[in-house]
Formats: structure tokens, C-alpha cells, sequence
């Protein structure tokens, strides 16, 4: 279409548009199923939703926060653009918007924590590899070229987790390790992270990672809500990301990280948990109160163990039999549970 189709009237502030057809499945079916009498208003109403969410530049999070303003109508609309998000997601111009959504995000983030780390989207650029741009987003961490981060974003539902031990070396795997292998190697980094979006990814990669999950050697991965605006993985699998970039290990330590880190990010999976509890449950209180004392103990004691791995580099045997069985956790939990019980009986 060309300019000419739109022409405004900058004395009476009107806006004349040509007769045009649109040849979109989606549109016709939409309209299709209203009233003949309505259809005139639907389009005004249409048009003034797509111009507001172009303003507001993200148009699902403007769906949510307006679908209860805007009547019925927007609900079909919205409903349509739940149907059709999966395609959206998979176009290159909704990557591209994906990415810098996300460095916009990483900025404010790393504003809030005071790092002094530099980030850039990457995702249009050739990195080592040759016409290889994988790994879109590049931090230098205290702006260091020896210190860096690689993000890959992948909004896709067929990626699978792929470990190297499932692997068949015969078969062509675009697998969510083999993307943390490739960006690190193309962008020469030291940690690797890809981010997957909740709405969209497969079923059992979800069930795999459940909110962030660490490949010993390879990186991280994890799982963000961009519809909803939730990025806390994101951020927990960049914290230790950093916190690895900073305190360089050898080979014989790093199995000992990779089970540090491990119970650290399964401490995480539990505290977050209680989120999703409340969301479904109405009850179980005194449950909730409960795992949210053991979910504090227990990330109070791995930070404990993993302090002192970073201040000595090696654990001994017996710190990591302790880290194994909890007992001490245990006990504090059983000297409070008490407590809790006596505290709900009184309220």
C-alpha cells in the first residue's frame, strides 16, 4: 500500500483512509462471526487498539491491562491473538523485538544491583563463527573482554533440553545445549544462558528445567514470562552466571561447582514453588508457612557452603556429607515447626 492511502486533515484533526481489501484469514474470520450491524464500530474499535498498542509497543502486555475496559469485543480480539501468538513469536521481526525487550530488561536490572557491566544486542552480528550470529546478547561484565556473558533468546517450542550423553551424533539436534555450546564458542564467552519463554515451550523441556536449570560445563538454562513481564530466572541464572565469570574454576573443582550450584538452583525451585501454590490454592497455610521457613533454611545454609567454596576454592568431604544429609537444617526447621503450628492454632 502506498502513502497515499492515508490522508489527514490537520485543521479538523480527522483522518481519511481509501478503500482497501484486506487479504488476511484472521481478519475475515474474526468478522465473520459478528452481526452485520456491528461490524462498522468493531473496525473503529480495531484500529484504535492496534494504534494504542503500537504506543504502548508491546501489544500483549496492552491486551492484559485493558481487556477489562474495552468490552467484549477486545476479549474476541484478544482471544484471536492468543490462537495466533505461536506464529507471531516464530517471525523474524517478533525476534528481533524479543531480544531487545530483553536487553532493555537486563539494563534496568543491572542498574538496580549497581554492576558496572556493559551489554549489547548482538543479534544481527557474525560472531567468530563464520555468518554464524548466534547469541544475541553480549555482557561484559565490569565491562571486561575477558569476562563475558552470551544470551540466546529462543522462543520456540520444539527445542528439547538435548544432553551430550542423549545425543546421537547421526542426527541433525538443534537442541537448547547445543544453542549454549554454539553462542558461547561464536561470541568467545566464558558463561552461556538461553531463555525460553513459558507461554510457548515445549512441554517436556518445561518439565525439564521447571524455572532454571545449570549443564554443568555448558551454562544455563531457564524459563521467563514475557507476556507477563516475569524475567526473576533470568535474573537468578544471571547472578550465578556473573558470580562464575568472576571466580574462575579449575577442573578439579568444577564438579564440586556443578553440585553447589545444582542444590543452590533446586533451593530456588522451591522457594518459587510457593508462588505458584498461592496462584492455585486458597488453603493450606499452615503448608505454605511451613515450606516457606524450610525453603529459608535451607538457601541460608547452601549460601553458607557455596561462600566458603568461593573463598577456598575446594570443600571437604565432610562439608559435602553435611550438604547432603541437612541435618542441620533439619533440626532448626524441627525446633520452629512447632512454633508455626502454635502460631496458626492462636490466629
Amino acid at each position: 500500500m502506498s502513502s497515499k492511502l492515508v490522508k489527514l486533515d490537520q485543521k479538523k484533526f480527522t483522518t481519511t483512509i481509501k478503500e482497501f481489501v484486506l487479504d488476511q484469514r484472521l481478519i475475515f474470520e474474526f468478522f465473520d462471526k459478528q452481526p452485520e450491524k456491528m461490524r462498522d464500530k468493531l473496525v473503529v474499535k480495531a484500529f484504535l487498539l492496534g494504534v494504542l498498542a503500537l504506543q504502548e509497543d508491546r501489544l500483549s502486555a496492552f491486551l492484559s491491562k485493558t481487556a477489562n475496559t474495552l468490552g467484549t469485543e477486545l476479549e474476541s480480539l484478544k482471544y484471536i491473538f492468543d490462537l495466533n501468538q505461536e506464529l507471531f513469536f516464530k517471525t523474524t521481526a517478533k525476534g528481533r523485538e524479543v531480544e531487545a525487550d530483553l536487553v532493555e530488561v537486563l539494563e534496568q536490572y543491572l542498574k538496580s544491583r549497581r554492576y558496572r557491566d556493559e551489554v549489547s544486542h548482538k543479534g544481527e552480528v557474525a560472531g567468530d563463527l563464520k555468518g554464524n550470529k548466534t547469541g544475541d546478547i553480549l555482557v561484559k561484565v565490569n565491562k571486561s573482554e575477558d569476562l563475558k556473558i552470551v544470551i540466546e533468546s529462543k522462543f520456540d517450542k520444539s527445542k528439547r533440553l538435548g544432553l551430550i550423553q542423549d545425543i546421537d551424533a547421526f542426527v541433525k539436534n538443534d537442541t537448547a545445549v547445543g544453542q549454549l555450546l554454539e553462542a558461547a564458542v561464536n561470541r568467545d564467552a566464558k558463561q552461556a544462558i538461553i531463555v525460553f519463554d513459558r507461554g510457548i515451550i515445549d512441554a517436556k523441556l518445561e518439565a525439564e528445567v521447571e524455572n532454571v536449570k545449570y549443564v554443568p560445563r555448558i551454562g544455563f538454562v531457564c524459563i521467563v514470562d514475557h507476556q507477563r513481564g516475569d524475567y526473576s530466572n533470568l535474573f537468578v541464572a544471571y547472578d550465578l552466571a556473573r558470580d562464575m565469570c568472576n571466580h574462575p574454576r579449575t577442573e578439579e573443582t568444577a564438579s564440586i561447582l556443578g553440585i553447589l550450584v545444582g542444590r543452590f538452583l533446586h533451593d530456588v525451585d522451591l522457594f518459587l514453588s510457593l508462588k505458584k501454590k498461592l496462584i492455585e490454592l486458597r488453603s493450606g497455610t499452615e503448608s505454605m508457612i511451613k515450606t516457606i521457613h524450610k525453603a529459608i533454611l535451607s538457601l541460608e545454609f547452601s549460601k553458607q557452603i557455596l561462600t566458603c567454596f568461593l573463598e577456598n576454592g575446594s570443600l571437604e568431604k565432610k562439608t559435602l556429607f553435611e550438604l547432603y544429609h541437612a541435618d542441620t537444617v533439619k533440626k532448626q526447621y524441627k525446633d520452629i515447626e512447632k512454633e508455626i503450628e502454635d502460631l496458626l492454632e492462636i490466629s
